[in-house]
Parts: structure tokens; sequence; C-alpha cells
């Protein structure tokens, strides 16, 4: 970014790419204040500059979704995230990154949002699509299957949840190894839909392992285990 600005280039495309790559470090970095002003300088040069492609601006559409998703500011975040499915859907590849991401994000807005069978339908097709980008064995596969795991346990549709979880879970052990932290997630869900099934000792074994691993990887969960 300071090269282009030095060179006078805060109005190229590449200047408006250098900030959505950095808006995306800084969301991974947990700076979303950050990230989001990074973010919407580029998105407003984009906006204006239509023969820049639209690639650029559903991937910061995308990465802005989910820093607002994370403050909990879900109408602007519904606002971009339609308009990032919805030129995903018009102008690109349906299976390229940018329209795979566009529908997992519309889909994390319209589940909380409690537009459960629309974010069903849309978690489905990111998975359909990150298979084709990344393979089956990739672990984003596995957040995908928790999101759906969540949708199913909301809809009391339990032994769906209790699989979909199930599966969440051995991808992140193929993935990573037994004691990650990203487990804990599928094992719960995995316990309450035991549980919701009647399936008491299920649910407590799960919960136990959950606590096992939480122990193991130091995270706090274990208090809210217990």
């Amino acid at each position: 970014l300071a090269i282009h600005a030095a060179s006078g280039g805060e109005q190229s495309l590449a200047y408006a790419d250098a900030q959505i790559r950095l808006g995306s470090v800084l969301t991974e970095l947990g700076e979303h204040e950050a990230a989001v002003a990074a973010l919407e300088d580029s998105l407003a040069w984009l906006r204006q500059q239509p023969e820049a492609g639209s690639a650029g601006l559903v991937k910061a559409l995308n990465t802005l979704v989910f820093d607002y998703c994370y403050r909990g500011d879900y109408a602007p975040a519904d606002a971009m995230s339609a308009e990032a499915w919805s030129l995903s859907q018009e102008v690109l590849d349906r299976r390229s990154p940018e329209a795979a991401a566009a529908a997992v994000q519309r889909g994390a807005v319209l589940s909380n949002l409690d537009r459960l069978d629309e974010a069903q339908e849309l978690y489905l097709q990111g998975l359909e699509r990150y298979e084709y980008l990344q393979g089956l064995d990739h672990p984003y596969r596995a957040t995908l299957l928790n999101n759906l795991g969540k949708i199913y346990l909301a809809r009391e549709d339990y032994p769906r949840a209790w699989e979909t979880y199930r599966s969440a879970d051995a991808h992140y052990v193929k993935a990573f190894g037994d004691e990650v932290s990203t487990r804990l997630l599928p094992m719960l869900g995995m316990a309450k839909a035991s549980a919701q099934m009647g399936n008491h000792e299920d649910a407590l074994s799960e919960l136990l392992e959950a606590g096992e691993v939480s122990l193991a990887v130091g995270s706090p969960w274990w208090t809210a285990l217990v």
C-alpha cells in the first residue's frame, strides 16, 4: 500500500486489491475495526470502476460480511451478503472461490436471521462448490458441516444434526488430530443432539470426551461443560 501511495497509485486496481488483502489479514488477526476501514475504502473505489471486474468486489463484500457478523451488526451484513451473492450468480463462475465464499457468507447471515431454510440451501451449495475447489478432505468442509449441524439442531432434526456434527468432528480429527479446539463445537453439538433424542448415556460420554479435549488444549470451555 505504501509503495502504491508513494507512486500516486491510490486510485488503481492494484491499490484496491492490496487493501482487500490487508483487510483479509486484519480480519484473520481479529482487528475487525481496521479491517472494515480498509475494505470499505476499497469497496468504494471498486463500485465506481465497473471495468475493474466483479471478483474483487465480491471478495471485499464477503470479507466485510464476516467482519460485520463478528460485531453482530447484521443489517449491513444482510445487504452486503445479498449483493455479493447476486453478483456471484450473475457474473462469476459458480465454482470460483469468490462465488463459493459468497454462498457460505450469505448462508451465515441468513442463519443468524433465523431464515433457516434459505441458509441450509446456501450451505449445501457452498459444500458442493468447496468440494469441487478443494476436495472432500479440506478442513473448511468441517466448518460448513458444523454450520449445517447447527441448523438441523435448531429445526429439531436431531438424528441428522448428530450425523452432521459427527462428520464435522471426523474431518477435524483427520486434518488436525484428536486434540484440537475446533473439535469442541461438533462434539458439543453431538451431545446436545444425543440428549434431545433421549440417548443420555451417549450425551454424557460425548460431553466427557469434549471435556478431555478442552483440558488438553487449555480451553476455558471445561467450566461451561461442567
